[in-house]
C-alpha cells in the first residue's frame, strides 16, 4: 500500500504538512534551512535605502565601495547568529526574544520591550509601505499614493494572514530571483553596452 508521504512534492517545506496551530504560523515549525534563511535575508534586507546607498558608494569608490558596504552590513548577521545559537542552547523553548526577556528579567521589562518592538515594527512597516507605494506611483499613471499603499497592505497582509511565516518564504524566493535578474541586467548594461544616449549608466572604462 502506498503511503501518503509518497504523494508529497519532492521539494517542499515540511512545516506545510504539520499541525496548523499558532506556533507553526509564527515560526514555520522551526524547520528553516540555510538556503531559506539566506534567501529571506537577501529579500527582506534589500530596502530602498540599501539599493541607493550601495549604488552611491559604488559610483564614488568603485567596486570596493559595494564590497565594504556589504561587509559592514554582514557584521550584524554574524553577531546575531552567534547570539541566536546561545539563545537556542540556553532557552530552547523560546520562539522570540521577547519570551527570553520575560523569563530573564520579568513581566515589567517584558512589557517595556513589547512596546519598543511594536513601535519599531510600525515605523519600519510604514517606511517600507511608503517606499513601495512610491515605486508603484512612479510606474503606474494616475494612481494615488493612498490607493497604492492600501493595495500593498492588502496583498502583503493577505498572504501573511493566510499562510503565516511559511508564505513569506515563497515570496522571498520570488523577490530574490527578481533582485538577481535586475542585477544581472544592470551588470551587462554597464559592462557590455557602449557609453552613449542609450546607455546613461556608462561603462567599465569610465
Amino acid at each position: 500500500m502506498v503511503s501518503a508521504s509518497a504523494f508529497q512534492p519532492l521539494f517542499c517545506f515540511p512545516f506545510l504538512f504539520e499541525k496548523d496551530d499558532l506556533d507553526i504560523s509564527f515560526d514555520a515549525g522551526g524547520n528553516v534551512n540555510a538556503g531559506l534563511t539566506a534567501t529571506t535575508v537577501v529579500s527582506q534586507w534589500t530596502w530602498a535605502a540599501t539599493l541607493l546607498q550601495s549604488s552611491t558608494v559604488a559610483a564614488k569608490y568603485g567596486i570596493s565601495g559595494s564590497i565594504w558596504y556589504a561587509a559592514g552590513a554582514s557584521i550584524q548577521i554574524l553577531l546575531f547568529s552567534m547570539l541566536s545559537i546561545q539563545l537556542k542552547t540556553r532557552a530552547p523553548g523560546a520562539k522570540t526574544f521577547l519570551q527570553v526577556i520575560r523569563a530573564r528579567f520579568g513581566k515589567r521589562t517584558h512589557i517595556t520591550f513589547c512596546c519598543f518592538a511594536l513601535v519599531t515594527n510600525i515605523i519600519v512597516t510604514a517606511m517600507l509601505m511608503l517606499g513601495g507605494s512610491a515605486v508603484i506611483t512612479s510606474l503606474v499613471k494616475l494612481i494615488s499614493v493612498e490607493y497604492a499603499t492600501t493595495l500593498i497592505a492588502a496583498i502583503l497582509g493577505g498572504y501573511t494572514f493566510i499562510g503565516g511565516l511559511g508564505a513569506t518564504f515563497y515570496v522571498s524566493y520570488c523577490n530574490t530571483a527578481i533582485i538577481y535578474i535586475v542585477m544581472i541586467i544592470l551588470i551587462f548594461k554597464v559592462y557590455e553596452d557602449e557609453e552613449g544616449d542609450s546607455n546613461p549608466l556608462g561603462n567599465s572604462n569610465c
